[in-house]
């Protein structure tokens, strides 16, 4: 018996099956849903960025975005902590939801600004025009207007 507790142990170490989340996770899911954005809006900025990191990567599929709203009223230095993050195109489905926050919380990402950012960031994760207009801020687009996608149109089997 003792042989096969130790065994489990050793599987379980070497998998990485223990529980990894952060205090502030486990006391995140200890609230009621209802509690969850508020605590997670208590956090100065950097650890609440850390907790949606955790959150969104222990959630399954679909990703849950839900802490999101806990960026509504970051301004310019949740605006700014985000787009440093944005190095490819799985970063921008990531934040888009704390990106949604920010600029309802007055935050104006259509802005000269904070839109010529979002377009560097972008371009720096190597992100074509036709995946940008995926990317829905509202009033503004990431995008241009007249953008073709870099694929031939499908006509169909032939």
């Amino acid at each position: 018996m003792l042989r096969a507790t130790a065994t489990l142990a050793i599987a379980a170490a070497l998998c990485g099956c223990a529980d990894q989340r952060s205090a502030t996770l486990t006391e995140l899911q200890k609230l009621p849903l209802t509690e969850q954005v508020a605590f997670a809006r208590s956090l100065p900025l950097p650890e609440r960025l850390a907790l949606y990191d955790e959150a969104y990567d222990a959630s399954g599929h679909p990703k849950d975005r839900y802490l999101s709203d806990a960026f509504e009223g970051a301004g310019e230095a949740g605006f700014r902590a985000i787009e440093m993050k944005l190095k490819s195109p799985d970063d921008f489905s990531r934040y888009t939801g704390i990106l949604y926050a920010i600029d309802r919380g007055g935050f104006d990402l259509c802005a000269e600004q904070p839109l010529a950012a979002l377009k560097a960031a972008a371009a720096r994760a190597g992100m074509e025009n036709y995946r940008l207009s995926m990317i829905d801020l509202g009033p503004c687009e990431l995008n241009d207007r007249d953008w073709q996608p870099s694929y031939p149109a499908y006509s169909g089997p032939n």
